[in-house]
């Protein structure tokens, strides 16, 4: 029913939104440090360590990044569903499940932007670089 009326478009809009703002943040992050790491990822590959190496490393970063990410986001989400639930009168229900599932789309966000940024890594040749 929600999903329907203005509000639960709008709420649906800002989720979408922030979801691909959260990406596209991620990738900054993690594209960064691969650059400014680069030497030691390349020469990991010149040493006939495989791609799923330097990807296994990244998505490693991404996860501290995600676990780094978790509580203080949590934390926002709660301030901010009793101060829309007190301003507005609109009844916000913030339970385990939606715990999880912003768990769950935090990994995901933070998995995306991994995976973009690790391309740089992957595609580089160690002979172009030293």
């Amino acid at each position: 029913m929600l999903k329907v009326t203005p509000t639960g478009i709008i709420f649906s809009l800002g989720l979408i939104v922030g979801f691909i703002i959260g990406i596209i943040i991620t990738y900054q992050i993690l594209f960064n440090q691969i650059i400014d790491h680069l030497p030691q990822l390349v020469t990991l590959k010149a040493m006939v360590h495989r791609p799923s190496t330097l990807v296994g490393l990244v998505i490693n970063k991404a996860l501290i990044l995600c676990s780094l990410a978790y509580i203080p986001g949590l934390t926002f989400s709660l301030f901010l569903y009793k101060m829309i639930e007190q301003y507005t009168g609109i009844i916000m229900v913030f339970n385990g499940v939606r715990m999880g599932v912003i768990l769950v789309l935090t990994l995901l966000m933070c998995l995306i932007g991994a995976l973009l940024a690790v391309r740089t890594a992957v595609h580089v040749d160690p002979a172009d670089l030293f």
